[in-house]
């Protein structure tokens, strides 16, 4: 147990459970009520801390560090650069180098992106900062990007972001863009039309889900969350690595994978990638015509193509093995 440990105990459970807070720690690390409000005390000294009320009726909440929101231009003048350094960089003073390096990294290819591609004359950018993460958003007004890359299929468009979307210049865009921006932070998301994509790590790899919302969000809105301890370093982000796609999103809802199509959509562009790594978390079973299409057809035709695959229940590894004997007998 150290000092460090409490302080970090006591800033996480005031953003999920901000009541009892004295009381949990003591006995999370058998210490006395009165040591560990001298520690609450501390961080609320520090300006980490808030609290509301009194003796039983306390809550603590984590103290807003720094909240920004500003307007930007996405025409030709757009620096993002300078925008980090003039607007951003000085509210984020003493935050540690790792994160603040993916915090610009974000930022500034969000702000690219949108530029480029939104068809929206300005976007809206907001900075929140509190003792445990930096959050950014950058909100444009334009065709919203479900609607620019998938047309009437937010499936597909989900389902090409994910893949490291489609670009007109890959060479120039390599290792960057929203692919790249969703491997550094922590949590990122996309708001548009009806649909929300995100990412979030889970037990030290990156998950993705597809939700339907009941309003409807004009333009997109990308947000990205960072960790201040999140040890991630942006240089090992930007490295090639497995493309893990989940397989849910080449599929109408509810629809179980079992058509050839449905596989060659899942597969879609990536005849060049090293390494795929398909989720089959949530799928119940496996048609055979999808599954052959994948592990024999796929695998013939791109033997350079590395196939991995994760969250597989028996019933589907069932059938993804016998795809899998019927190619090495062919």
């Amino acid at each position: 147990m150290s000092t460090r440990d409490i302080r970090a105990f006591l800033l996480a459970e005031a953003q999920s459970a901000p009541r009892s807070l004295g009381a949990r720690a003591a006995e999370r690390f058998g210490i006395s009520r009165q040591s560990a409000h001298v520690h609450l005390a501390g961080l609320i000294r520090e300006g980490l801390l808030e609290a509301t009320g009194r003796t039983r009726a306390r809550t603590y909440g984590l103290a807003t560090l720094a909240d920004l929101r500003f307007e930007v231009r996405l025409d030709e003048s757009l620096a993002e650069d300078s925008i980090w350094v003039e607007r951003v960089a000085p509210a984020l003073a003493g935050v540690a180098e790792d994160p603040l390096q993916v915090a610009r990294f974000g930022l500034t290819e969000c702000l690219r992106n949108a530029a480029d591609h939104a068809g929206s004359a300005e976007a809206t950018v907001r900075v929140r900062r509190n003792a445990l993460a930096v959050e950014i958003s950058v909100a444009d007004r334009g065709e919203g990007i479900f609607s620019r890359l998938g047309g009437s299929d937010p499936l597909r468009a989900a389902l090409d972001l994910v893949k490291g979307g489609r670009s007109t210049d890959p060479e120039a865009r390599a290792g960057r863009g929203f692919g790249a921006v969703a491997r550094a932070v922590d949590t990122f998301s996309v708001w548009s039309g009806h649909h929300l994509l995100k990412r979030e790590h889970r037990n030290r790899r990156g998950a993705w889900s597809l939700e339907l919302l009941h309003g409807r969000v004009r333009g997109t809105t990308v947000a990205m969350r960072i960790r201040a301890d999140s040890g991630r370093r942006l240089a090992d982000s930007l490295r090639p690595s497995a493309i893990e796609i989940p397989v849910s999103l080449a599929l109408p809802a509810g629809q179980p994978p079992t058509s050839r199509a449905s596989a060659r959509r899942l597969l879609e562009r990536m005849e060049t990638a090293g390494e795929i790594v398909l989720d089959f978390t949530g799928i119940a079973a496996v048609g055979p015509g999808f599954a052959d299409e994948i592990f024999r057809v796929f695998r013939r035709e791109n033997p350079e193509v590395r196939l991995a695959r994760i969250g597989a229940s028996a019933a589907v590894e069932r059938s993804l093995r016998a795809a899998e004997a019927s190619s090495a007998g062919a």
